[in-house]
């Protein structure tokens, strides 16, 4: 017998198994999220393996091991960034993003690439509102 529970969430039919059923069964689904209870929230449009399990945990690894790292190679700044190889190689070699070479490797430090991805801030409707009221005040 199968331990599931079915339910709609904002319209879409959504099905909760147990730990225990996603690792042993194929199910036709797709993670949507854990829940408590070591239960998962299951999609129903998707067939899951194990294998598609385990490179998710693996995805999940990787990331968590970047965020532990102030230095990260090229295939670590691709997952941080979300850019390809190839868009990252453009972007050094036209000297656009900030690196480092060793060795004929490139490295990049992740607090250069943070500050490197949010330097072009788009300003909010209250910020430019808040500029405009200054810059009246000050230039009469």
């Amino acid at each position: 017998m199968v331990d599931h529970q079915n339910f709609s969430f904002r319209g879409t039919r959504v099905v909760y198994f147990s730990w225990q059923m996603v690792v042993s069964h194929r199910l036709p689904a797709k993670i949507y999220g854990q829940i408590g209870g070591g239960g998962l929230v299951i999609m129903a449009q998707q067939t899951l393996t194990l294998q598609d399990l385990s490179n998710q945990l693996g995805r999940v690894e990787k990331l968590a091991a970047i965020s532990a790292k102030a230095i990260l190679d090229l295939d670590e700044a691709v997952l941080f960034t979300g850019f390809s190889k190839g868009h990252l190689y453009r972007l050094t070699s036209e000297r656009q993003i900030p690196h480092y070479k060793k060795n004929r490797k490139l490295y990049f430090k992740k607090s250069e690439l943070e500050a490197w991805l949010l330097e072009e801030k788009v300003l909010t409707n209250a910020e430019i509102d808040s500029h405009a009221a200054t810059y009246m005040a000050t230039h009469k």
